[in-house]
């Protein structure tokens, strides 16, 4: 059985060689490269001390072999969704990384699967790059947790919901500038509490929004273990019984859909771990990792290895429920 890593970043730059020139304040690119680390430039901004392996196929495979990983699902860098752009010049970079994902993944297949990513700010092209990649091979897309401040739940991306249903496109939500983050960059909390608090609420929204009742053959996970939703999901379903305005949107207490939406295991703690798979149908978890981020979970095999869980359940989280989603 091979062992699948369903949350893993990658970042491509020579899929930009050929429009750097025209779009060099936008396009991001790669200085500073030193000591296995580098910094990513876009326009003034700058993100250091980043691993080579987001860029380095060969260090990424040295990586995976130090996790025990077999196979990754690779995604884009998050920072880089490009959804502050204008769209057509947003959709003219997302196309140019995609295609360079789903080569890497044909030029070394058997380690590599690929989502692409599309420019959500207009639904209309993000269903044609959606439909586009799924064409092409890649197996779905990875789409924000927000969308310039709008949480997914808002009924303007039911389209692109309903298409990623037709297509069936697996879509992965990770967070990426979270609303209000602007408020909380001390000590980079934007990052190691907004991002949960992010995505949380991009669940709540779709819950209380119908999203789940209305697609319900959506194939769609959350990073993060899913924020802090599986722990709070007993006070969503208290405002369920108190709020008539969310009971006009759904009939079932949210806890019904915690077996509609699936989650990675990138929660840390060896104990949130043991929780998150009490909590939610064993069937919707991922493995993942994070890789190769500083944040990565570099023991997640092992501690899903020490579950005390039966040995066909620890296969379907370390692969079997991915290739499930992919069949």
């Amino acid at each position: 059985m091979k062992i699948i890593d369903a949350h893993a970043h990658i970042f491509i730059p020579e899929a930009f060689e050929d429009v750097l020139s025209k779009y060099s304040n936008d396009i991001p690119k790669i200085t500073n490269l030193e000591k296995n680390r580098a910094s990513m430039k876009i326009g003034d901004k700058t993100t250091s001390d980043l691993p080579f392996a987001l860029f380095s196929v060969n260090d990424r495979l040295q990586q995976m072999n130090e996790e025990n990983i077999d196979m990754q699902l690779l995604s884009m860098f998050p920072a880089l969704f490009f959804y502050n752009l204008d769209a057509e010049e947003a959709n003219l970079f997302i196309q140019k990384h995609n295609d360079a994902i789903l080569n890497l993944t044909r030029d070394y297949k058997g380690y590599f699967m690929g989502l692409g990513t599309v420019p959500l700010q207009d639904i209309d092209k993000a269903i044609k790059e959606l439909e586009r990649i799924i064409k092409m091979g890649l197996v779905g897309a990875e789409i924000g947790s927000n969308v310039n401040g709008t949480l997914l739940g808002d009924p303007k991306f039911f389209p692109f919901f309903e298409a990623a249903e037709k297509l069936n496109a697996l879509l992965f939500v990770h967070p990426s500038n979270p609303i209000g983050s602007e408020k909380i960059k001390s000590f980079n909390l934007d990052v190691y509490v907004g991002n949960a608090c992010d995505t949380t609420l991009a669940i709540a929204s779709m819950m209380f929004n119908g999203v789940f009742d209305r697609f319900t053959e959506l194939k769609i996970y959350f990073a993060h273990g899913g924020g802090f939703l599986p722990y709070q999901i007993g006070r969503l379903d208290d405002a369920y019984l108190i709020e008539e305005n969310i009971k006009k949107q759904i009939h079932n207490l949210p806890s019904h859909y915690l077996s509609k939406i699936l989650v990675d295991t990138v929660v840390y703690d060896f104990k949130a771990l043991e929780f998150l798979v009490r909590q939610m149908p064993v069937e919707n978890v991922l493995l993942g990792s994070d890789s190769p981020m500083d944040m990565l979970d570099k023991d997640i095999v092992n501690k899903i290895m020490k579950l005390k869980i039966s040995e066909e359940k620890k296969e379907l989280i370390l692969g079997k429920n991915v290739k499930k989603l992919l069949s």
